[in-house]
């Protein structure tokens, strides 16, 4: 049993068993993105599945009507026999792309409690640690094995406080919870930069980026926080460039988003099937948004990410509808 600076009492064993669940929010983490993976692979089957159904339903609809059907009933009969399965399958559509929504929502609440509770509670007993080892260290100081050892345990809890944060800027970075997507995504840039110096990047953001709401905060970060790692993982680029700006619509209402990430690495090649999920992903969290998302790139010309997300009532009342279930 050791007293801290301010008299509070730690216990060696629970000292030891909160280092341990950093281990423990680090396999968290890990399954959170098994869980991304497992429901982007499901989004993509759901996809899969509609284009199957409406490519029988053209060829029903082809078998079932004739030449011979050419009066004005029965031009309104085939007319509702092709829209009504259609409407179907465009609801089904729909109810999925909620479904993804929702999902994506709860994965974000969930690393968002885990975030807390990593700052929260680990945050505390590694300051403890290392006052405690601080001041070990400062009354043993003739002792130099004792020193040495304390400084060690002052380096490593220094070194764990670095794994931490990092672990909470891939959880949920706080800024955007705190000033907003513009500030989140310059602490996004400083942190990849160090850590990908080989690699210049360049932020640019133009137009107002306040107060655009959660969901569609949420869905730019996770853009590129993707695409940048994406870039760092596959891509063998020197140069990368994230340009997002705000543009104005007819009305203040039909503003809209623009979001263009580029790099000059290898590329590939479009028409070949992509075992990742980063770009699924991508895709997913941009159209449950309400917005359209597109890629270009050919070997050795780089990879070019667009995507357009209004700033609509439309989008915002469905905002609304995931939020109350």
């Amino acid at each position: 049993m050791k007293n801290g600076h301010n008299g509070k009492k730690f216990d060696d064993t629970e000292i030891c068993r909160k280092i341990e669940s950093v281990t423990e929010l680090q396999a968290c983490q890990f399954d959170l993105e098994k869980q991304d993976q497992v429901l982007r692979d499901t989004q993509l089957k759901l996809e899969q599945s509609h284009e199957c159904l409406t490519k029988q339903h053209h060829n029903a609809t082809v078998d079932h009507l004739t030449p011979n059907k050419t009066t004005k009933n029965s031009a309104v009969s085939q007319t509702d026999y092709l829209a009504e399965p259609t409407n179907l399958h465009h609801e089904l559509l729909l109810d999925s792309r909620r479904l993804t929504q929702n999902l994506f929502k709860r994965h974000e609440d969930e690393r968002r409690l885990l975030a807390c509770e990593l700052h929260d509670e680990l945050g505390q007993w590694l300051t403890a640690i290392y006052a405690e080892a601080e001041t070990i260290a400062i009354l043993a100081h003739e002792d130099l094995a004792i020193h040495t050892s304390a400084k060690a345990i002052s380096e490593c809890t220094k070194k764990i406080h670095q794994v931490i944060h990092e672990i909470l800027l891939q959880l949920r970075p706080a800024l955007l919870d705190t000033l907003g997507l513009a500030d989140a995504l310059y602490e996004l840039k400083k942190n990849w930069s160090a850590h990908h110096a080989h690699i210049t990047l360049d932020l640019k953001l133009t137009g107002s980026l306040d107060n655009l709401g959660e969901p569609i905060n949420t869905t730019l970060f996770r853009v590129v926080q993707e695409a940048l790692n994406n870039i760092c993982s596959h891509a063998q680029a020197t140069q990368a460039q994230v340009i997002l700006s705000r543009e104005a619509g007819v009305t203040f209402v039909d503003d809209f988003l623009l979001l263009h990430v580029a790099d000059n690495g290898k590329g590939y090649d479009l028409e070949q099937s992509s075992k990742g999920f980063g770009l699924l992903g991508m895709r997913e969290r941009t159209i449950a948004a309400g917005g359209e998302f597109t890629t270009h790139s050919k070997p050795l010309q780089g990879t070019q990410i667009h995507v357009r997300l209004p700033l609509n009532n439309t989008n915002k009342s469905m905002g609304r509808r995931f939020n109350d279930h």
